[in-house]
């Protein structure tokens, strides 16, 4: 079974294929836990994620200009590369608490995303390398339980302002690169119990 593409408005899979199927017009594979690719001149603003999706597929949102949210699914576990990137019109997004990875250059360029959210609760153990390069946010907030974090994660973000690493803050060293072309960056704050020594 074939995969019809329609103008990029909409993915259309044939009944027959035995890995995919559309649910109106965008992709997921059969079992419906990842959601495969997402039609990047689809006319809307804002578009909600499948319950009990556990993957976004890398490049499934890449360039869908038109979206300015989506909403993850809280069974969501992995955001692939370049899953969310060169979406011009996305003003921010809000990473379910489930998210072990982020993968790289997830979500860069960016460049209206004024906002990430992540909870206190987030199980995400590592932000990956260039995950927020290039975006609009004015301030991060880094769960206790990241414990690595790649360099270049906010390059060139040109509006970021303040930083704050959570309250028991598993994290004992960081890179300074890491805020590199970050040239409006005023605080780094560290709240009780954090673990970190040094920036290097």
């Amino acid at each position: 079974g074939d995969v019809y593409f329609d103008g990029a408005q909409g993915v259309y899979v044939d009944d027959n294929n035995k890995y995919y199927v559309d649910v109106e017009g965008v992709v997921y594979t059969k079992d419906l836990k990842t959601i495969h690719e997402y039609p990047a001149g689809r006319n809307v603003s804002s578009y909600t994620i499948l319950n009990n999706v556990l993957k976004v597929e890398e490049y499934a949102f890449y360039g869908s200009y038109n979206l300015n949210y989506v909403y993850l699914p809280e069974t969501l576990e992995s955001i692939g590369r370049e899953s969310f990137a060169c979406n011009k019109s996305l003003g921010g997004i809000s990473i379910p608490d489930n998210v072990i990875q982020i993968s790289n250059y997830a979500f860069k360029e960016n460049y209206n995303m004024s906002y990430v959210y992540l909870s206190d609760n987030s199980k995400l153990p590592r932000l990956s390398y260039g995950a927020f390069a290039y975006t609009g946010i004015y301030d991060f907030r880094i769960p206790s339980n990241v414990s690595t974090i790649s360099q270049d994660v906010f390059i060139g973000c040109p509006n970021l302002t303040s930083v704050t690493f959570a309250s028991g803050s598993k994290l004992e060293s960081v890179s300074a690169y890491l805020f590199k072309g970050c040239n409006n960056l005023q605080t780094i704050k560290f709240e009780s119990g954090s673990s970190l020594t040094s920036i290097q």
